[in-house]
């Protein structure tokens, strides 16, 4: 079973009635749970904490849970990473270790992050625009020239606007609208939240 992306919808403080302006983040929940060791075999890295410390998945900052590992590469943001809900954080100097948390000690962050993305979520070539392992609910409209990749799951009542790409393993919930945009040089989304229809079943 792969790994899911699950998509969330992130403010960046511009939000009007229904309308929500902001960069869609990911998260990645492994299909099973991992432990400190072997994460850290993975990365070839130093650990801090029980070897068989649980490991649920990985998370960007703005959105980790409980079992997630975020990383940090930069002392401004090592008391953000350390106090959040992540459990596991890796990290590019070794430091006092939070209780109830463990540490993955790397040289660089940022690639062990995307390694071990690649290790649970590898890349498969997409053989249609909208992959034939897609899932989209009832009453859920896909205008022209979107992209949906594998095991992708959306939900009921959504509208996928021209020229959209949702990438593999992205699970989106009900009722929602998404816009590619332009601003500030950076691909962003509008995010809707879509009032049902009463003439919909």
């Amino acid at each position: 079973m792969n790994d899911k992306i699950k998509l969330n919808p992130v403010s960046m403080g511009i939000e009007t009635g229904f309308f929500i302006f902001g960069i869609i983040l990911s998260s990645m929940i492994f299909s099973q749970s991992q432990t400190l060791e072997t994460i850290a075999a993975i990365i070839d890295c130093e650990y801090i904490g029980d070897a068989k410390f649980p490991v649920l998945g990985m998370n960007e900052i703005h959105v980790v849970q409980p079992g997630d590992i975020v990383f940090v590469d930069h002392p401004k943001y090592y008391s953000k990473a350390l106090q959040s809900m992540a459990t596991i954080i890796l990290i590019n100097k070794k430091v006092d270790c939070p209780a109830g948390k463990a540490l993955l000690i790397s040289d660089d962050p940022f690639r062990d992050f995307n390694k071990l993305t690649e290790h649970f979520n590898p890349f498969m070539a997409a053989s249609a625009a909208i992959a034939d392992s897609a899932k989209i609910g009832k009453h859920t409209i896909i205008q022209p020239n979107v992209f949906i990749g594998n095991n992708v799951v959306i939900g009921d009542d959504c509208l996928i606007h021209a020229n959209c790409v949702i990438y593999d393993d992205t699970i989106i919930g009900n009722m929602l609208q998404f816009t590619p945009v332009r601003f500030w040089d950076r691909m962003l989304f509008i995010t809707k939240h879509v009032r049902k229809s009463s003439t919909n079943s």
